[in-house]
This record gives structure tokens, C-alpha cells and sequence, in this order.
């Protein structure tokens, strides 16, 4: 039996390295759920998310400040590549955020189903397959209508067992995105989301051994993160990243396994 501290770690490295790896952070802690018979406090969630964000602002803390600068630039030649960054992402983010609204109480419900997380993991165990099609990419950007749907893929992560980094990942890739660039622009997108996640995190408890467990959430999100952010974007390079498929499909099946003891409850 886990210590409430040992608890805090396991789901710090679950969510660190689960939210950049495209593996689903929301399958597993929804496994998690379902084993344990609970899940993380929203407390407990919004550190998590805040440590994840954190680790992003170190590992790319030259994109985003890049992008961020040059933004008011869009059109100035100095600034055109991270201005376009920029707007990837004001694009972007919206559709992730309506498709993440109009899918949270649907997530919430399918959280608490072993075979509706199995479909989420199995969904982007295909994600991650039909990556192995992509071709050999040479834009730096998606078109309009590609970051759009880009943005909507990232906001489907809510459903459990769907990641959103494979969706976006994948997704860039088949658009004919490089290999890095579609790594920096998934990940760039998902710094708002994470950014709104994270907020929750001044609710809950003020005890010094509340505060305690929910900065053990975090630091451990935040080492595991960035862990997680070193491991995606050198598999990208390398061309391992379909490769993940061999974890996400295996635990499907056995998550599918699950719902003959556990009744689908959506």
C-alpha cells in the first residue's frame, strides 16, 4: 500500500512522462481511477498540470519566448518564422478549447469505464500506426484549415486513453510537417491548455501537509516532464515514434479485459 507521498510521486511520473510521451496521461490516470477506486483531487490535478507546464517553459523556453517576441513582427521578415509560431498557436487554440469543453463531461463519465478507456488507447494506438505513413516532411507550418483541426485533435485528449500529443504529433507529420517542427508546434499549442489546466491548483487544502503533497505532485510532473520532453522529440527524430504504439496497444487489450469485472458505467 502506497504512503499518501508515494501516491503524490506515482502520479507526478505517471502525468510527467505520460503527457508529452503519446501514451495518454488522462488512459492512465483513468486506470488508475478504476483500479484504486479513486482518482486525483482537483488540487492534486492542477499541480500536476502545473508541474507538466513548468517543464515545458524550461525544455522550450527558446521557442516559446521566441514566438512570443516576434509575435507583434508576424509580417516582418526577421520575425516570420516564430510570428507564425505565434498565430499556429492563436489558431490553434481555439478549437482545442471548444472540442475539450464540449467533450469534459463525456470524458468524466467514460473515466470510470475500463472499456471506453480502452477504446481511447486503441484510437491512438492507431493514431501512432498510421504515423508510419507519413511522408517525408518539408514545411515548417500546417495550413489554416490543418491547424485547425490540429487544435481540435489536442482538445479530443480529454477522452480518456486519447492522446492528444499522438493525435497532434501524428497529425503534423502526415500534414508534411518535419519531424522537430511538428514536435515544437504540438507542444506549443499544448502550453495554453496545460497553462488553464494548471489553474486549479489554488483550490484544496492550506495545511503544511496538503501544500507538501501537492508540491511533491508537482515537482515530480515537472522532472518526469521533462524527462518525457527529451524522450518525444528524440523518438521523432529517429523515427521511433510509431513505436510507442507497442505499449499503448497491449494495454487496450488488457484495459478491455477489465470491463468483464468492472460494468461500463458511461
Amino acid at each position: 500500500m502506497l504512503t499518501p507521498f508515494g501516491a503524490a510521486g506515482l502520479l507526478g511520473a505517471i502525468q510527467g512522462l505520460a503527457t508529452f510521451l503519446p501514451i495518454s496521461s488522462t488512459g492512465h490516470l483513468a486506470l488508475l481511477q478504476i483500479l484504486f477506486r479513486g482518482g486525483p483531487s482537483p488540487a492534486e490535478l492542477g499541480a500536476l498540470h502545473a508541474g507538466t507546464l513548468v517543464a515545458m517553459l524550461v525544455v522550450l523556453r527558446r521557442q516559446i519566448f521566441a514566438a512570443a517576441s516576434s509575435a507583434v513582427s508576424l509580417f516582418r521578415r526577421s520575425g516570420a518564422a516564430s510570428g507564425a509560431d505565434a498565430l499556429f498557436v492563436v489558431v490553434g487554440i481555439g478549437p482545442a478549447a471548444a472540442v475539450a469543453g464540449l467533450l469534459h463531461d463525456t470524458a468524466r463519465r467514460f473515466a470510470a469505464s475500463p472499456l471506453a478507456v480502452a477504446f481511447g488507447l486503441l484510437v491512438t494506438g492507431a493514431v501512432l500506426v498510421a504515423s508510419r505513413s507519413a511522408p517525408a516532411g518539408m514545411r515548417d507550418h500546417p495550413s489554416l484549415a490543418q491547424t485547425l483541426v490540429l487544435g481540435a485533435a489536442l482538445g479530443a485528449g480529454v477522452l480518456p486513453g486519447v492522446s492528444g500529443t499522438a493525435a497532434t504529433v501524428a497529425l503534423a507529420l502526415l500534414f508534411g510537417v518535419r519531424r522537430v517542427r511538428a514536435f515544437e508546434l504540438s507542444m506549443l499549442l499544448l502550453v495554453p491548455m496545460e497553462l488553464a489546466a494548471s489553474l486549479s491548483a489554488t483550490e484544496g487544502g492550506r495545511g503544511m501537509r496538503e501544500l507538501t503533497l501537492l508540491f511533491v505532485c508537482a515537482a515530480t510532473a515537472f522532472l518526469t516532464g521533462a524527462l518525457g520532453l527529451r524522450v518525444l522529440r528524440r523518438s521523432l527524430i529517429r523515427g521511433f515514434f510509431p513505436l510507442f504504439a507497442l505499449w499503448v496497444v497491449p494495454l487496450a487489450f488488457a484495459t478491455a479485459a477489465l470491463a468483464w469485472a468492472w460494468p461500463l458505467r458511461v
